[in-house]
């Protein structure tokens, strides 16, 4: 999964309680970490942000109670990130959200226009692919 994080930071907000607000970067980084259990240091990677960027990104979600830091009981200066239930609630209400969203975008195209748009999509997912 790619994405331009430049285009997809705090300009839209997911809707929520004050406190919870948290942007679509926020629901991407969720993601990520629900399905890798990730260091900090492979979440600042992936999102190909700065380790203090990556920091601030997670102490939100800590916060917010939807992401907590687990040592290892091996070494403990090695510490995961994980998503806690709460986070994985977010997770769905968020699509749920954004599907409705871009549902609503979509109803505003013609059936040709949105077989277009399809196939337009399809080609630039395949070339990530390659």
């Amino acid at each position: 999964m790619s994405f331009d994080l430049r285009q997809l930071q705090a300009r839209e907000r997911i809707s929520g309680k004050d406190k919870e607000k948290i942007s679509y970067l926020h629901v991407i980084t969720l993601m990520f970490v629900r399905d890798k259990k990730p260091l900090m240091s492979e979440i600042a990677d992936y999102l190909d942000i700065t380790p203090p960027s990556a920091t601030s990104l997670i102490d939100k979600l800590i916060g917010n109670k939807m992401a907590e830091r687990i040592s290892d009981s091996n070494d403990r200066r090695t510490v995961k990130i994980v998503i806690t239930k709460k986070g994985k609630m977010y997770i769905a209400k968020s699509w749920r959200i954004i599907s409705s969203k871009m549902r609503k975008s979509l109803e505003d195209l013609s059936v040709r226009e949105q077989d277009e748009l399809i196939r337009i999509l399809t080609k630039v997912i395949d070339s990530y692919k390659k």
